[in-house]
């Protein structure tokens, strides 16, 4: 009896996929859009704790916390910036809706 070969599978298929299974490869970065916001220096904490997936950049300032966010849309941080009440203010969007 002779031994059949092991079959050797790319690492990203198995037999369970369907014929025309690929994985892509990561999309490129299409956020355009910059919002700068700074929150007051008693928030400053709580921003560090609760990032935004959006944030790039942060800077210490004497009026508190400077955060960058890079985005696609304005609609994509709204409710996290609501979130934050009073103790934030927008000082730059690229779109200017804000």
């Amino acid at each position: 009896m002779t031994e059949e070969p092991e079959r050797q599978c790319p690492p990203s298929s198995s037999d369970d996929d369907p014929p025309d299974f690929r994985i892509m490869p990561p999309r490129t970065d299409d956020r355009k859009g910059t919002v700068r916001v700074l929150f007051d220096p008693e928030t400053i904490r709580w921003a560090r704790e609760s990032r935004s997936f959006f944030q790039i950049a942060e800077e210490n300032r004497r009026d508190g916390l400077l955060v960058t966010l890079k985005l696609r849309h304005d609609e994509e941080i709204v409710s996290w910036l609501l979130s934050w009440g009073s103790h934030v203010r927008v000082l730059e969007s690229a779109s200017g809706h804000f």
